[in-house]
This record gives C-alpha cells, sequence and structure tokens, in this order.
C-alpha cells in the first residue's frame, strides 16, 4: 500500500479525468472476472477511460499492474466521495459483487449523486449488450483522446503559466534541430531502437551491441539487457530519477515542461530535445490518436539517417510471452490514448523514405508492416 494510494483513498492527489466508466469492485478478482466484458464495451464504445476501484488491500497493487492501460483508483472514503466523482467525471458506474449491504450501500450513494449506475453479476451472458446501450456514443477525436486524462493541479501549472520559464531556464540544454542531435549523438551509422516487449531482448541483439541505442522509459533498467542508452524517450515522468542518459527525448513542449520542473534538480547533466518542436519535423500532431514514445522514437531515428537500423521490443502488445520480457500478469493492449493502426502506420511512413538498411527483429511488427503495403520489403530483413 502506498502513500499516494492512502491519500487518493482520502480524496487528495487525484488525477483529473475526461468522460469514464467507473467500475466499483470489492476485490480484485471480481474485476479479473468481468474484465474481458468491460474492454469489450470500450472497443465498442471509444472516447471513454475505464477506472478501475477496490478497497485499498493486499491485492490493490496487484490489480495496479495488471491493469496498466487503464486507471486504477482506490475506493474513496465516504468524505471523499464527491471530490473523487468530480475528479473521475463518470459517465457510468458498473457495480459488482454479490448483492448484500455492500453493494446496496454504493447503490444508494451513486443514486444521491446521480450517477447512473449497473448492476453487474458474474455469468450474465448479455452483460455486454446491456452495457452498450446504457453508455451512449460519442465522436471520437484526437483532441477527445488527449483530454481524457488532464494533469494534475501541479502539472496544470507547470505546463501553463511556467511552461514557457521551465523550457527557457532549460535552453542551454535543448537541442533544436536533427543536426544538432546527430552532432550530440557522434552521427550514429548504425542505431538500435528497443521498444520494452519481450522481442527486446532476443538473444541476436547481442550483434548489435556495438550500435548507438535508443530505450524508451526505464522499464529494462530492472532487467540489465543492453542497459547503457544514448538516447532515452520519455513517457513516464520518473524515468529520470531511475536512468542516466545523456540526452531525453520528449513528445510535446508541455510533456517537457512536466519532467523539467519535477526533475529540476537532476537535470543539469541531460540535453533533450522535444519531437514536435524539432526543426524540418513532422512531428506527431496530425495523427488521430496519440503516437506512443515506440513510434517516436523509430521516427527520430529514421530522421538522424544512419547506415543501419535495427528495431526489436516493439511487439504491438500482442507477444504471446506478454507485455514485458518476462511474462508477468500485465493485461495486453495499448493504452486507450493510443491506437494501434496509427502505431503502424506512423512507423511505416518513418521507414518508407529511409535509404539505409533496416532489420525488424520484432516478428510481430515486421509482419504488421509487411500486411499494409510491403513497406517491409526489400530493405527490411526479420
Amino acid at each position: 500500500m502506498t502513500l499516494r494510494a492512502v491519500l487518493r483513498s482520502a480524496g487528495l492527489s487525484l488525477p483529473k479525468l475526461g468522460r469514464s466508466v467507473w467500475v466499483i469492485a470489492p476485490d480484485g478478482a471480481a474485476i479479473d472476472e468481468i474484465y474481458g466484458v468491460l474492454d469489450a464495451l470500450l472497443e465498442r464504445r471509444p472516447g471513454y477511460l475505464l477506472v478501475l476501484s477496490a478497497p485499498l488491500g493486499r491485492d490493490f497493487a496487484t490489480l495496479a499492474r495488471r491493469y496498466e492501460r487503464e486507471v486504477v483508483l482506490p475506493l474513496p472514503h465516504e468524505l471523499a466521495l464527491r471530490r473523487f466523482v468530480r475528479r473521475a467525471n463518470p459517465a457510468l458506474a458498473i457495480l459488482l459483487g454479490p448483492a448484500g449491504a455492500w453493494r446496496s450501500g454504493w447503490q444508494t450513494d451513486l443514486q444521491a449523486l446521480r450517477i447512473p449506475a449497473v448492476t453487474l453479476p458474474p455469468g450474465d451472458g448479455r452483460a455486454l449488450d446491456r452495457l452498450a446501450m446504457l453508455l451512449p456514443s460519442i465522436a471520437v477525436t484526437r483532441a477527445l483522446r488527449e483530454s481524457l486524462r488532464q494533469p494534475s493541479g501541479f502539472g496544470r501549472f507547470v505546463t501553463g503559466p511556467l511552461g514557457e520559464l521551465g523550457l527557457a531556464l532549460f535552453s542551454r540544454q535543448r537541442i533544436a534541430d536533427w543536426d544538432e542531435l546527430a552532432q550530440c549523438l557522434g552521427r550514429p551509422q548504425r542505431i538500435l531502437c528497443l521498444g520494452n516487449g519481450p522481442s527486446s531482448e532476443a538473444r541476436e541483439l547481442e550483434a548489435f551491441a556495438g550500435d548507438t541505442l535508443f530505450r524508451v522509459n526505464w522499464r529494462w533498467r530492472e532487467r540489465g539487457f543492453l542497459a547503457a542508452p544514448q538516447l532515452v524517450f520519455i513517457g513516464d515522468p520518473t524515468t529520470p530519477s531511475h536512468v542516466s542518459a545523456p540526452i531525453l527525448g520528449f513528445r510535446t513542449a508541455a510533456e517537457a515542461s512536466y519532467v523539467l520542473w519535477r526533475q529540476c534538480l537532476r537535470l543539469r547533466r541531460f540535453r533533450f530535445f522535444i519531437f514536435d518542436e524539432m526543426k524540418g519535423g513532422a512531428g506527431s500532431r496530425g495523427w488521430t490518436a496519440r503516437p506512443t514514445n515506440g513510434a517516436i522514437m523509430v521516427a527520430t531515428a529514421a530522421a538522424l539517417c544512419p547506415q543501419r537500423l535495427v528495431i526489436a521490443g516493439i511487439d504491438l502488445y500482442c507477444h504471446p510471452e506478454g507485455r514485458y520480457p518476462g511474462g508477468g500478469n500485465a493485461r495486453d493492449g495499448y493504452n486507450r490514448v493510443h491506437d494501434r493502426d496509427v502505431e503502424i502506420e506512423m512507423i511505416r511512413q518513418a521507414l518508407w523514405g529511409f535509404v539505409g538498411e533496416v532489420r525488424i527483429l520484432s516478428p510481430i511488427l515486421a509482419a504488421a508492416l509487411a500486411e499494409r503495403d510491403g513497406t517491409a520489403g526489400q530493405r527490411v530483413t526479420s
């Protein structure tokens, strides 16, 4: 049980969410039993976040690890309920667990707050259709996807009023264009891009250990394989606390400002660049969903025009061994602000104009690219 979880149960340190579906469960097992229906519901009704809540206890941390792409929050204390609801913004509440005092108490509370609620007993064969009828369809846009999970009060402050100031304070460390980035990296002729999927630890990758290494976030550090990258792309804002890399990559100015302010005493030794602000770059704004840092990593590597580009660990969250090397019990699938088709298409376009050798050592990604239009053709081997 973490301090953050305790604070959130008390109505503090809560994220500000866009439209959501709030699942209220007596324990993690109840969520496990019905998760397939919940996931299918948001596939049928995109544009909502899925908020999974259970009481604080021994299995709460396990619940958060298992459902990494969802928003997992502890059930709030009674006095914190109204604030919790304002922050979670549920369009529909789903009550799990057997009938009894616990469930009826929640029904009364939700009714008082005028939140539409439905009970979902185990084994309900028509659950998906019933839920879809209760949840309105909405037109999904890029702006909606981006706004589903808004930053905390601190995040809004440092990316709003203090955003430009933060970037100005670190202006000497900022890299402005692709040529400067190439120079900072020693003008690499061989680049190895590793996502966090199981194929990032294929033993054949040892043959490319001398290449300039690009990584995403910090999970790889715990396992120690190819763990000295020259460039790390930041999605998780805590990453600089876990890794030491000479250059950091950010998708947007707002994300850079947030991390720079959080890590202002640590970042003096880093250089950084902002993908969407690089001179001569296309950025990530034109897509219908937010590209992942894995796709941005590949686009960055291609823009540097090395002689050879090797890609692994981008397994599109459908590798048979799971989401990460070593398996684990995390449920697969993209975070709901991302989209699999956008991921594949952005990588396809980045590689389409690349004139060097491309080797894709993620068979799932290679197959997906080849299925599109033969992008994996003569220059791409797997």
